[in-house]
């Protein structure tokens, strides 16, 4: 999403807020690896269409592993053939023939259940929540060295036309505001670079800053801070803006997987009922809940001026998780797994 106005800008910041809070971080879309293409020879077709057809969905399993696995455990799993019972339903959307070759563009949805279980079967850790959204500032050197910061309008269109699942980017809007947030000389150093006012503007705490040096056009650099921890890397770039972002979202969603990836053996579903006195104590929960990095898959049910119902799963000691609470003047009563919880003031 690119804005444009700070009208728009706050109303983001709004509609993040309640949805984030309101709404279960579950992305049940990561499980669907739809418009997914597979070309394939027409003579090898001909001989069998179902072990071809067989192939595709290896494939689109292939896929779904990098969404939720971090890349390291991604060669876990030896065998991708398991895929092929992991699978709710399988559509062909096109078969276009292209000179020798035919191409197949498919959706497949995968069973979120019997994936995990699979995943559990191989003490395989997965993620497939989504993280706070991140703020993404692109901007260029030209040859004169003269810094290109706010016209990069190309590049915002090509990197939200790809598909995103755990991570939510949002591009600055270069309104006056954004501007005075954010200067520097031509000579600056990717360590120099600070964008924390142009975060406040957003509301955000995570960031992507990429630089690219039309002097060293073969050459990408990026800064990631995400949860205050600042990553830097450098990507081989031909100029081909479509093929260096799927690398770029690919590095990003791997550290934040990394970051907050679970055991899932070692998880806990947790139901409570939250009674907040007011709003200050209710947004006060929120961010103690939000900031517990072992606490995922937040979902509300029911909600009233008196009360709130809701679940989340915890990875670790449940008694580490009380401690931790308790230490934050959340006064929790137990009732199995199911907990009423308060907030002492």
């Amino acid at each position: 999403m690119h804005f444009f106005y700070n009208t728009n800008k706050i109303l983001f910041i709004l509609i993040f807020t309640i949805s984030y809070w309101f709404n279960s971080i579950v992305n049940a879309n990561i499980y669907i690896v739809d418009n997914f293409k597979f070309s394939e020879k027409i003579s090898n077709i001909k001989k069998n269409r179902s072990n071809i057809i067989d192939k595709i969905k290896i494939q689109a399993f292939e896929e779904l592993k990098k969404r939720l696995l971090v890349e390291d455990d991604l060669k876990l799993i030896k065998s991708n053939d398991e895929g092929l019972n992991l699978i709710d339903n399988f559509i062909i959307k096109d078969e276009i023939q292209i000179n020798k070759d035919y191409q197949f563009v498919v959706s497949v949805k995968f069973n979120p259940d019997k994936v995990k279980n699979f995943f559990k079967s191989q003490n395989i850790r997965f993620v497939d929540y989504k993280g706070d959204p991140l703020l993404i500032f692109y901007f260029e050197k030209d040859k004169s060295g003269k810094m290109n910061i706010w016209n990069n309008d190309n590049f915002y269109e090509i990197f939200f036309s790809f598909q995103d699942f755990l991570i939510e980017y949002v591009s600055p809007g270069g309104d006056l505001k954004d501007q005075n947030s954010v200067i520097f000389d031509n000579n600056v150093s990717m360590k120099d670079i600070k964008v924390n006012k142009l975060l406040n503007n957003y509301g955000l705490k995570n960031y992507l800053v990429i630089f690219f040096d039309k002097n060293y056009p073969n050459n990408i650099r990026v800064k990631l801070s995400i949860n205050n921890t600042v990553y830097y890397k450098s990507f081989l770039f031909d100029g081909n803006f479509d093929a260096i972002i799927p690398k770029l979202k690919f590095f990003v969603e791997n550290i934040w997987k990394e970051q907050n990836i679970f055991n899932i053996e070692n998880t806990t579903l947790i139901t409570y009922t939250f009674y907040p006195k007011d709003i200050i104590s209710l947004n006060t929960f929120k961010k103690i809940i939000s900031k517990n990095k072992n606490i995922s898959q937040q979902n509300i049910q029911f909600i009233s001026k008196k009360k709130i119902t809701g679940s989340f799963i915890f990875s670790g000691s449940e008694d580490d998780l009380t401690e931790n609470l308790e230490s934050q003047k959340v006064k929790i009563i137990k009732k199995n797994k199911n907990w009423d919880i308060y907030l002492n003031e």
